[in-house]
């Protein structure tokens, strides 16, 4: 029987709870769940996509990684909501890897690894063009794909992003990356990533891996990348390794600008000390440093450059990397 106090409230009785026919479906409560949670993840996005003057690279920094938590935060809560579909993505990033046909003894461990840390960790996603796949795979000869590049030395992101671009997004083609010879000359780590197709950049490599049909990743502003600090990021350098699109254009390949989004905050360099970079966490935690922040990045392809009618000209080529 309901009391006085709770009629006088207003209050409607709790209806007890029960096994049977009237108990709530769990595939609804689900629903509802997943329902208020992208209400909110809207919500917040809304709130987080006006623009904040950010006074120097900390603050700047401090704006991007509350934004990244929260997406970490709806990322967890809809595995928590649709854990089948957690476990399917988490399968389909164990699956096995296209092979490699230009020779190299590939580590397949190795590229297995990064291609799982960067869908787990950094929940890397790839967003390609209507029909570019199909462009790629159909060409006779090969494609470069010009990333830009964060300031972080060591060879991660030619890792982590051939790691996702070689299983099988594009056919059967081989998927190789160039990073620069001073970081690949690191003792032990040097032949585990060349095992891995991770080559020096050089215009003779590139033209090489183009002509034999490979996917080649590529970071045309090389190390004058490292030149920037956070409150410079995703602002390219003057393009250092541009004898890299020269090479393209000899080898009659795609040549498709592609960005990579997220790699800068996982990596907030905000100064540097002798020309080694620092960030919130190197050198300060030692090798756990050396990790990136577990934040979300971005893969865009674009669409390839129509160059072929500047290439048959002399004059043209000469300037077609600029």
């Amino acid at each position: 029987m309901q009391s006085g106090a709770s009629r006088r409230r207003g209050v409607a009785p709790v209806p007890k709870r029960s096994g049977g026919a009237g108990a709530p479906d769990p595939e609804s409560i689900q629903d509802i769940f997943l329902e208020r949670l992208e209400a909110l993840e809207q919500r917040v996005a809304a709130e987080l996509g006006r623009p904040v003057a950010a006074g120097g690279a900390v603050q700047a920094l401090a704006l991007d990684v509350g934004r990244e938590l929260f997406y970490a935060a709806v990322w967890a809560g809809r595995a928590l909501g649709e854990p089948r579909r957690a476990l399917a993505e988490a399968a389909l990033a164990l699956a096995p890897p296209s092979t490699d046909e230009l020779g190299f003894a590939r580590l397949g461990l190795l590229e297995d690894l990064a291609s799982l840390f960067a869908r787990i960790w950094l929940r890397a996603k790839v967003e390609l063009p209507d029909g570019l796949k199909r462009r790629i795979c159909d060409g006779h000869s090969g494609a470069l794909l010009a990333f830009n590049r964060s300031p972080w030395p060591l060879a991660v992101e030619p890792l982590l992003l051939q790691g996702l671009l070689a299983r099988g997004i594009f056919g059967d083609r081989p998927v190789h990356a160039l990073w620069d010879r001073e970081s690949l000359a690191l003792p032990f780590l040097a032949p585990a990533l060349e095992r891995a197709g991770i080559v020096a950049s050089s215009p003779d490599n590139c033209r090489l891996l183009l002509q034999q049909g490979a996917v080649v990743i590529g970071f045309p502003e090389g190390r004058a990348a490292l030149a920037k600090t956070y409150d410079l990021r995703y602002r390219l350098a003057r393009f250092e390794d541009s004898s890299l699109v020269r090479a393209a254009v000899e080898a009659s390949a795609l040549i498709v600008p592609a960005a990579v989004v997220g790699n800068e905050e996982s990596y907030p360099v905000v100064a540097r000390f002798r020309g080694l970079p620092l960030t919130p966490l190197f050198p300060w935690t030692g090798l756990a440093g050396l990790l990136p922040l577990p934040l979300a990045w971005k893969l865009r392809l674009g669409t390839e450059l129509s160059y072929h009618e500047r290439a048959d000209d002399g004059d043209g080529r000469a300037d077609l990397a600029d």
